[in-house]
């Protein structure tokens, strides 16, 4: 059957409005959610055929991903506003995600920064000259000890208490490392390697303890592979769709992938939810549900395999 290119958006906005209620419920599950949230966002393309970002400037991609539920914002903002919109200005639960500066609004002892990232830093401080580089060094063995410490315990080799003893240790290590780097004497000016891992220490410095929520008992993960994980699916879009045309297939775009990454993170059919959504919303009956089949549970559920 032949259809125009019009029909197609026109169908678009009918689905995308029949799944609104369901997601907007969803964003409410995610901030609501008491456990471990991953958060973290990627690049977009907006090219704007209804007048916004008309050169195809960048735009944003957010996620917040629990086990059972993960919502999706894309919008032209990567600034903190969007980060509170998604997770509320008193984020509860614990969030893990990477450095970035928005999510500071959280306080430490409710964040966990992906050591992975971590990794990656320690190992670009390395890289670079002078006293930097012998420092970086040995930040990036300690990072490399505490995953694999953290790896050795999740297998079940390690007693608690040794793990305990262990895991405190590195931490008064990377304390101290941390305290030599922001003290180190920059001397060559604001943009020297030197001044940068200096910049570094003392940002990790002021989020100490958002470093070591996964060994307080809390049941959440050390690194965002999750949060990058749900994002997989939208950075393949993103490749061969060149983006959104329009704010109206931004929103869409934020919906359908809310539905497909939640209804597959709970077993359920994303096709199905789609046709269940547009049925409903035809004969004006009650929509679907994006919320997990017993939510009170799950609101504390432990961190995603």
């Amino acid at each position: 059957m032949r259809i125009g290119l019009g029909t197609v958006s026109n169908l678009l906005r009918r689905v995308s409005a029949s799944t609104a209620a369901a997601v907007e419920e969803a964003h409410g599950y995610v901030r609501a959610f008491e456990g471990a949230k991953h958060v973290d966002e990627t690049g977009w393309k907006h090219h704007g055929s209804d007048g916004t970002n008309d050169k195809g400037s960048s735009a944003w991609l957010w996620v917040a991903a629990t086990e059972k539920v993960t919502v999706f914002k894309a919008t032209l903002s990567r600034a903190q506003s969007v980060a509170k919109e998604l997770l509320g200005e008193a984020p509860r639960g614990t969030l893990v995600s990477d450095r970035y500066l928005v999510y500071q609004y959280a306080r430490p002892e409710t964040r966990q920064v992906c050591w992975s990232h971590l990794e990656r830093d320690f190992r670009k401080i390395s890289e670079r000259d002078g006293p930097s580089a012998r420092l970086g060094r040995k930040l990036l063995r300690a990072a490399q000890s505490v995953l694999k410490l953290q790896k050795k315990w999740l297998r079940g080799r390690l007693e608690q208490e040794n793990y305990e003893y262990r895991m405190g240790r590195l931490r008064m290590h990377l304390q101290e490392l941390l305290r030599q780097g922001a003290s180190m004497d920059t001397g060559r000016g604001e943009q020297s390697p030197t001044s940068k891992t200096k910049g570094t220490c003392r940002e990790l410095q002021a989020i100490e303890p958002a470093l070591w929520t996964f060994a307080s008992g809390a049941c959440v993960e050390l690194t965002n592979n999750f949060a990058e994980r749900q994002l997989r699916h939208a950075v393949m879009i993103r490749k061969i769709s060149s983006g959104s045309q329009s704010n109206d297939g931004m929103e869409w775009m934020s919906r359908l992938l809310t539905v497909v990454m939640t209804t597959r993170s709970q077993g359920r059919n994303p096709h199905e939810f789609f046709v269940e959504s547009a049925r409903a919303a035809r004969r004006k009956a009650p929509p679907p549900s994006l919320l997990p089949a017993n939510p009170a549970r799950d609101m504390a559920t432990t961190a995603p395999a």
